[in-house]
């Protein structure tokens, strides 16, 4: 019961303060709310399944592709990826906790993987130009601050061939939403959009759109 009026008391907060970057990430280490806490994120294996059946459909990828996941919480996409032979994933998350639920759910994932735990931010400044073949996010670019859309140039920088972005494109904007379209964003960076697909028949993706980029040659220079 506290712990229910504690997210509703901050609910109430973040609703009439704009929080700025630093209190967003301060939600996003360790949220209250079940559902985007790291034990949430368990759920919903449709989610894994809809972005693999993307990836697998990808030309030039296979099971040696370098894959990194945006934001990936607990690992359950990766960890998807991982035990279809997928070897060579990495991912970047801001909330310990999150990884150390994946260091104990999908051990073999964690121990064969690269896992930074650093905010976008903070992380993708380290990661080296072209040197990752599928960049994919899952309801997480709608949750970056509008201070903080820099990021999607590090994404074109660090992508070697591909982005995939499953993400609601129209929810009410709020102090955890900033919808936009990919399209626009992505293209406006160089990226060709090669497919866009609608999601909403997949439980829990109502309104989400997914995305495929591919990185034109003259970026991969």
């Amino acid at each position: 019961m506290l712990k229910k009026i504690i997210v509703i008391l901050r609910e109430l907060k973040y609703k009439f303060v704009n929080p700025k970057v630093k209190t967003i990430h301060n939600y996003w280490k360790d949220p209250l709310d079940f559902g985007n806490s790291a034990e949430g994120h368990l759920l919903f294996p449709e989610h894994s399944k809809c972005m693999f059946e993307q990836i697998q459909k990808l030309k030039g990828i296979n099971e040696n592709s370098s894959i990194m996941e945006i934001g990936c919480n607990c690992g359950k996409n990766l960890n998807y990826l991982y035990e279809r032979r997928y070897q060579n994933l990495s991912g970047i998350e801001i909330s310990p906790k999150a990884v150390a639920l994946m260091r104990k759910e999908f051990p073999n994932l964690y121990y064969n993987s690269s896992i930074f735990v650093n905010s976008l931010e903070g992380g993708l400044k380290y990661i080296k130009s072209c040197s990752v073949d599928v960049i994919f996010s899952l309801a997480v670019l709608m949750h970056i601050h509008t201070n903080s859309e820099f990021i999607f140039k590090e994404l074109v920088r660090i992508t070697k061939k591909y982005i995939i972005t499953l993400e609601d494109e129209k929810c009410s904007p709020a102090w955890s939403h900033y919808p936009r379209n990919y399209k626009r964003v992505f293209e406006g960076l160089g990226m060709k959009q090669i497919k866009e697909v609608n999601v909403g028949n997949v439980k829990g993706l109502v309104g989400h759109t997914l995305r495929v980029f591919r990185k034109e040659k003259k970026q991969q220079n």
